[in-house]
């Protein structure tokens, strides 16, 4: 991915979808009667987050194209890869929740608990939301724009800052709650963020980053909404 196509796909997230996005709602929100507000604004967000990952793939179509090839070239191998990933990823993170469990007595992030509430009103919109849209605009902006970005000559940097970020970007919401203790899943997320490295590097292709993603949120959301 060049410099060029990186500056573009963490414009568009991080000014575009976490500034921008939610501004404009805001917005929206005091500007419409209330009799017409959820009708508007859950048709502007879905228009949104139909549009958005469209809008990140056609932007770096081209290089995308050649890491889906890449990844399909031996399917069944990079399949292994990411079975074993995924069970060393569950087993740390397994892990480490219990610490965060057994010592802070911390249990589900807001993260997880705002997924379980907007579930249950608008279950769709948590499915696509878990399963296409979150594979797919957050490992191009983690694992391609930054990671790849720093991977070259700075590999072990490229995973804590890319790991960390996203991390950071599934508890920074507790800043404005109040729940500190909420950062703590700070650590979890990021463990999340180092395997979709690993899925990265050893399949070569960001595919492999984004299928390890779909594999994690699909079994979550079968535990946590279906079982």
């Amino acid at each position: 991915m060049s410099k060029r196509q990186s500056l573009i796909l963490c414009l568009l997230y991080f000014a575009g979808y976490l500034i921008c996005f939610p501004a404009v709602e805001s917005i929206l929100l005091q500007l419409l009667s209330p009799a017409y507000s959820y009708r508007i604004l859950n048709a502007f967000e879905w228009g949104f987050y139909l549009a958005f990952p469209f809008v990140m793939v056609k932007s770096v179509w081209p290089w995308l194209k050649r890491e889906i090839y890449l990844f399909l070239d031996t399917p069944l191998k990079h399949l292994m890869t990411l079975v074993k990933t995924y069970g060393l990823m569950m087993l740390s993170s397994i892990a480490l929740n219990l610490v965060l469990l057994l010592v802070f007595e911390l249990e589900n992030s807001g993260n997880q608990n705002s997924l379980i509430e907007l579930y249950s009103v608008q279950p769709f919109k948590v499915l696509y939301a878990s399963l296409i849209f979150a594979p797919i605009v957050e490992e191009l902006v983690f694992r391609g724009a930054l990671f790849s970005g720093l991977r070259k000559n700075h590999k072990v940097l490229g995973i804590l800052f890319s790991s960390f970020a996203f991390g950071f970007l599934h508890v920074y919401q507790s800043l404005f709650t109040g729940d500190f203790k909420d950062l703590l899943f700070l650590f979890s997320y990021a463990l999340l963020g180092s395997f979709m490295c690993r899925a990265y590097e050893k399949t070569g292709s960001i595919a492999g980053a984004m299928s390890l993603h779909f594999i994690n949120n699909l079994v979550s959301v079968i535990v946590t909404f279906m079982l």
